[in-house]
């Protein structure tokens, strides 16, 4: 049988390699920070240089060709993060598949923990919480004994979903490793994230004055935080505020849109309007309920299946039957026919507070909802979502449930200042962060400390 002549690597085939990792790297970095373009730029020059790699590489080294296909498989995830974080969770899901089908070309190991990541967080978004509990739990065995600061972001984030799905006894064992983890590391912000899993448990199990105590616990656990960390804490802080104070939950929820705002966050007005949805519901404002509903719908293309079930319950409590009905007839996640039945339904409850119709899903609908809502004191109604369809019932839990899509997408390692091998975009001008004009206090109202953040941590 001939030899086969397996030849070694080039030096440009190498130089290749390290370059489409670089560039993949900055990519990543950019992601973290919410700089979009670079971010997109940065992963174009990646897969192209991969590309490029691939050509001069042949097939002739295998150790090569496998961390040729790693790195674009990587490149793939990257794109479905990128999709999931601006809430596109179709094309998300389609990046995920192409990175499955990549997946099996390649070893378990760094691309295997990146992909389990994605496929969690992509079904935390869709209200698959025994599917994200699956993938967390992988992403754990990937990364225990390799990377820490990985492992304790599984940890935190599989703790969160055993708190929603009410496995008490589960959570408890996934924090007491991760406190563990944070004496070990001393990492001040894993244990803010800790602490707020453990006021998400007691919040689901209606023991709302220590889950306060344990929000502020998070506040105080680190002294420089990530923005956009700060704002979702605060949005998820109203939940709790609002079954003691709910002027105090709303102006929360206001001032944790403008943190995500001043951090680029890229879902800023959809998480914002989902949890006033949330709250809406809690003080039995079904009509601004489901204009809020609606608004988090129009802010992320109409692919919103965890408002979706929301809109329909307020939509009925609301007396909207017909509404209603149409919307759960209605395939899939979108349909442009519904929006005339809402706007039918709903535009005289938007005009009642200040806002035309053409406004729900902006900024100006937003502010104007938690004006309307601060403004009244009502009873609270507890809700819970039930089935494959989410029907709301009365019942505490789903409170929780809805909140979990205010999970932190947490960078996975401390990440430096990347100089890529040449410019990736030419330079252009950030508008400096619009600021919302801070309101008068109202009358009585305790006063949150708020975190000492700085715009980049990494």
């Amino acid at each position: 049988m001939p030899h086969t002549f397996s030849p070694e690597p080039s030096f440009d085939s190498q130089a290749l390699l390290d370059s489409a990792e670089m560039w993949r790297t900055a990519a990543r970095t950019e992601i973290a920070r919410g700089d979009w373009a670079k971010a997109e730029a940065a992963l174009g020059m990646a897969e192209t240089t991969y590309e490029s790699a691939q050509r001069v590489v042949g097939s002739g080294s295998s150790a090569l060709e496998r961390k040729l296909a790693e790195g674009r498989a990587l490149c793939i995830v990257l794109r479905s993060d990128i999709e999931l974080r601006h809430w596109r969770l179709p094309s998300a899901e389609k990046r995920l598949d192409e990175a499955y089908q990549a997946f099996k070309r390649v070893e378990d190991g760094v691309i295997g923990a990146e992909l389990y990541r994605v496929t969690a967080r992509l079904a935390e978004r869709q209200g698959r919480w025994q599917s994200a509990r699956a993938a967390w739990k992988r992403v754990v065995r990937l990364t225990d004994g390799e990377d820490e600061v990985a492992l304790g972001d599984a940890l935190i984030r599989l703790a969160e979903v055993e708190v929603v799905i009410g496995n008490d006894s589960g959570a408890n064992a996934v924090l007491e490793r991760v406190e563990s983890l944070v004496r070990e590391l001393d990492d001040g912000l894993l244990r803010a994230r800790a602490a707020a899993v453990r006021a998400a448990d007691l919040e689901s199990r209606k023991m709302y004055a220590a889950a306060w105590e344990a929000w502020h616990d998070a506040q105080m656990s680190t002294t420089v935080a990530p923005v956009d960390f700060a704002g979702l804490l605060k949005l998820r802080m109203a939940g709790t505020a609002v079954w003691m104070n709910p002027r105090q939950g709303f102006r929360l929820i206001e001032n944790g849109y403008e943190d995500l705002v001043s951090a680029n966050h890229p879902d800023a007005k959809g998480l914002a309007y989902h949890q006033v949805a949330v709250l809406a519901l809690a003080v039995r404002d079904a009509d601004a309920a489901a204009l809020a509903c609606v608004g988090s719908r129009r802010c992320r293309g109409g692919f919103d299946d965890t408002s979706r079930p929301m809109l329909v319950q307020a939509l009925r409590q609301g007396g909207h039957t017909d509404a209603a009905d149409e919307l759960e007839a209605e395939e899939g996640a979108r349909s442009e026919a519904s929006e005339g039945v809402l706007e039918t339904a709903l535009n005289a409850a938007a005009e009642e507070r200040g806002l035309k119709w053409s406004q729900v899903g902006t900024e100006e609908g937003l502010l104007a909802l938690c004006a309307a809502l601060r403004r009244r004191d009502g009873v609270r109604v507890q809700i819970r979502v039930e089935g494959e369809t989410g029907w709301l019932v009365e019942d505490n839990a789903a409170l929780v449930r809805h909140r979990a899509t205010l999970t932190w997408d947490a960078p996975v390692d401390t990440l430096g200042t990347v100089e890529p091998p040449r410019p990736v975009v030419a330079p252009t001008p950030r508008p400096a962060p619009r600021r919302m004009e801070e309101p008068e206090p109202d009358g009585g109202e305790p006063t949150l400390p708020r975190i000492a953040t700085r715009t980049r941590w990494w």
